[in-house]
């Protein structure tokens, strides 16, 4: 296991071994460890997605995907591949009956990050679970609401894998 890095706002701010930034605008990630000074270590290639159409097609492929609009979801989002989802301060809703945002399938056993390079980011979902995991799924940044529960049975995280809970994750249910 690697050493837990701490995420800064700017890349002015990068300047203690293990902080780092991740810039949305150009993709850049800049980090300093201690046997390093700053620099840009790489480019992640991202996939903006304004519709549930683009988000649905960027997880079927397994891309790094930053929201540009909040979504609204009429079916259960399934995660087959690994997949970053940046949320960029947007929302994704599940509004449908006895909804499930996120189901990741225990054949691919993926590996989900779900998390929001800015404020006001949230996943809502109204009268079942969140997730049915498999795989791995780690969230920050964000704040989550289950609403309308109808049955004792529903559960916020149903999971065979793991499920991390970061840093700023506000769970409301």
């Amino acid at each position: 296991k690697g050493v837990q890095m701490t995420q800064v706002a700017s890349a002015a701010e990068v300047d203690e071994a293990n902080e780092f930034y991740y810039d949305t605008a150009t993709g850049d990630i800049i980090f300093a460890t201690v046997n390093f000074s700053n620099f840009t270590i790489a480019k992640a290639k991202h996939v903006k997605a304004s519709t549930k159409a683009e988000l649905e097609a960027a997880i079927a492929k397994g891309q790094f995907v930053v929201l540009a609009n909040d979504i609204e979801l009429s079916k259960t989002l399934a995660l087959k591949k690994d997949v970053v989802i940046d949320l960029n301060g947007y929302a994704i809703s599940a509004g449908f009956a006895n909804s499930k945002l996120f189901q990741v399938y225990d054949q691919s056993h993926a590996n989900v990050i779900i998390t929001s390079s800015k404020e006001g980011a949230k996943l809502n979902v109204f009268g079942n679970a969140l997730i049915l995991n498999y795989g791995s799924v780690e969230f920050s940044n964000v704040e989550i609401n289950v609403t309308e529960i109808k049955s004792s049975s529903y559960q916020t995280f149903k999971t065979y894998g793991y499920i991390k809970l970061g840093k700023d994750v506000v769970v409301n249910v």
